[in-house]
């Protein structure tokens, strides 16, 4: 779990460093180290070790539009250190005019994830919700996770992070929390 948190913490200086085309180890992680975020990724490295999955396969990630402010100053959303963390993973804009999508939630995705694709088709699923406090006009601040045997290849588990928070309605909100 600890060699996972650092690998996580290592991608966010890393990439930052080079979007920023400064050395890794003199830059300084502002929001990233506070405790709430070291508690999000050593808990998701936790839960990661103990499912265990084979596979871990991520949506498109929404990741705000417009300006946000950071130690640095007025930057875009998607900032350029949080395009070169995701790397190869598809990401859109939206239509939220504010970033929605933090530096240590791609750093998880792009470490942890195998590919970037559509969900698969899975059988015997669970799933598993967390509901941020912020709410957006399109909908709700949501990421959603399923674990289930991919029909495809038998018996393989697989686990998908993905957050939706465009036109879901009262009925998609009502089933998520089942």
């Amino acid at each position: 779990v600890k060699e996972d948190a650092i690998k996580v913490y290592s991608h966010i200086a890393s990439e930052a460093a080079k979007a920023y085309n400064k050395d890794m180890n003199s830059m300084t992680l502002h929001r990233t180290g506070s405790r709430d975020v070291i508690a999000s990724v050593v808990g998701v490295c936790m839960l990661l070790e103990m499912l265990n999955p084979d596979d871990i396969v991520v949506s498109t990630v929404a990741v705000g539009a417009g300006y946000t402010r950071t130690a640095r100053g007025r930057v875009p959303v998607p900032s350029a250190e949080l395009q070169r963390i995701l790397g190869n993973i598809s990401y859109v804009n939206g239509e939220e005019e504010s970033e929605i999508c933090s530096l240590e939630g791609a750093a998880i995705l792009a470490v942890f994830a195998q590919r970037s694709a559509s969900m698969p088709e899975l059988t015997n699923i669970k799933k598993g919700a967390g509901f941020g406090l912020r709410t957006y006009k399109n909908g709700i601040n949501c990421v959603r996770a399923y674990i289930g045997e991919n029909v495809a290849v038998a018996a393989d588990t697989l686990a998908e992070l993905r957050a939706q928070i465009f036109n879901t309605s009262d009925e998609e909100i009502g089933a998520i929390k089942k």
